[in-house]
């Protein structure tokens, strides 16, 4: 499943010097629509603080959301695809 929207784009190509690790990460999500920053990491071949920052601004500009609510060990949620899954099945598929 792959669900674009151009409104997160749009926010993200405003991010400055950070616009390239973003763009990456929120690809990434769109793909998977739950994933980890070790993962990311991994298959991207960034850093895993890299990771860590794109998330938390992604988090800032309502795109991704934190879903475990751990400090450690943490799974982020692609928002957007979420709700259309949830819009599908009328449940909250993560609680």
């Amino acid at each position: 499943m792959r669900i674009a929207d151009d409104k997160d784009s749009k926010e993200i190509s405003t991010a400055g010097k950070s616009a390239g690790s973003l763009i990456r990460t929120h690809q990434n999500l769109m793909k998977k629509l739950i994933v980890t920053p070790t993962r990311i990491a991994q298959e991207l071949h960034m850093s895993f603080p890299t990771v860590q920052s794109a998330l938390q601004r992604l988090v800032q500009l309502g795109i991704v959301r934190e879903i475990t609510g751990r400090k450690r060990n943490k799974m982020y949620a692609y928002e957007k695809a979420l709700a259309v899954l949830e819009r599908g099945v009328g449940t909250n598929l993560l609680f």
